[in-house]
């Protein structure tokens, strides 16, 4: 019987990849725990302030929004105009949150992350449009 050198030479071919690609994901994690050990992480989910209105000023921080509902995100906005008379999910609203950084994070890059927000949105910190997306 004659012994197939095809075989031989992809199961070497498959081990010196998988030797490789076990340096390289090495070399990467050694990179990234670099920067990633001295990230900071802190989850705002809870506790945001919504109004189903346009609050003309709410951007502003000393704008009074205590009569405001409370709820966690991720949340659907749409479920808030739900009624005999305001049934349009893309109707205008606000969500506020109110937070102070802890002092770990004064002189640091600070990264705001959104995710799943719906339907041309604008983010304002501290007064100032931060970022706005259209759909």
């Amino acid at each position: 019987m004659r012994k197939s050198t095809l075989g031989s030479v992809s199961i070497f071919s498959l081990i010196l990849l998988f030797i490789a690609g076990i340096a390289g994901a090495s070399m990467t994690e050694r990179f990234e725990g670099k920067f990633l050990k001295s990230r900071i992480k802190m989850r705002i989910d809870e506790n945001w302030k919504i109004t189903p209105t346009n609050a003309t000023g709410a951007q502003d921080s000393a704008f009074n929004d205590g009569s405001w509902a409370i709820t966690n995100v991720p949340h659907d906005f749409s479920i808030t105009k739900v009624g005999p008379t305001n049934n349009d999910p893309g109707a205008l609203g606000w969500y506020r949150k109110h937070f102070t950084l802890p002092s770990e994070f004064v002189g640091k890059k600070v990264i705001v992350q959104f995710d799943g927000v719906f339907h041309d949105s604008k983010v304002y910190i501290n007064v100032h449009l931060v970022c706005n997306q259209q759909y």
